[in-house]
């Protein structure tokens, strides 16, 4: 009886670069939140992303301690949040992961923007970002109106910030749909209330508690 040989080592893959988001309502706390964040990581790159609705463009910054890596202007066929994830903001983080130059990332979504609308992408598709993981979600607000933001009847457009979703017909490049019901078995296109109100799990817009 002949004895078996050793299986060799399974190769093991390189482990996926930690991504840490953060979202908010307002852009001057989540800007410090950012640069304390990639202070604080030295081998982060950040990755910022400004939603124009007026020009219909989308502005990505990449940079580390080293400056600025990009800065790029993108047209968006109709300016959202759900196209800015699906079309830059989660293609720009399996870029910048598989790359392997830095040991984190650190995401300033746009303004109003929910980190879940991210996870849910990735959860729907893992083969779009197969080198990056979600670590952590910060979510940044002023300290003089954090109780009014969290707690206050206020909705998005009541406080001057455009809907996390704009009505728009459907087409091949943006896909969005005009409901503004969300459904369990709907596609991460379509999980993005309109009109709800502040919550603690995510500065935008969900129902509540």
């Amino acid at each position: 009886m002949s004895t078996p040989r050793p299986r060799s080592p399974r190769k093991l893959s390189r482990p996926k670069v930690p991504v840490i988001l953060v979202s908010g309502v307002a852009e001057s706390a989540m800007l410090s939140a950012t640069i304390s964040l990639q202070f604080g990581l030295p081998d982060a790159v950040m990755v910022r992303h400004i939603i124009d609705p007026e020009r219909q463009l989308l502005t990505r910054v990449v940079s580390d301690l080293t400056g600025v890596i990009e800065h790029e202007e993108i047209n968006l066929a109709h300016a959202c949040v759900a196209c800015a994830i699906r079309e830059d903001i989660v293609p720009t983080l399996e870029r910048l992961a598989a790359q392997g130059r830095w040991g984190s990332i650190v995401a300033c979504l746009p303004v109003a923007a929910e980190a879940i609308q991210v996870c849910r992408v990735l959860a729907w598709a893992p083969r779009m970002a197969p080198h990056i993981s979600i670590a952590a979600v910060v979510a940044a607000l002023e300290g003089a109106t954090v109780a009014e933001d969290l707690l206050g009847p206020d909705l998005l457009d009541e406080r001057g910030w455009p809907p996390p979703r704009t009505t728009a017909a459907a087409s091949p490049r943006s896909p969005a749909r005009s409901s503004s019901t969300p459904t369990s078995s709907a596609s991460p296109r379509s999980l993005i209330p309109r009109r709800s109100r502040w919550s603690p799990r995510s500065p935008g817009r969900v129902r509540p508690w």
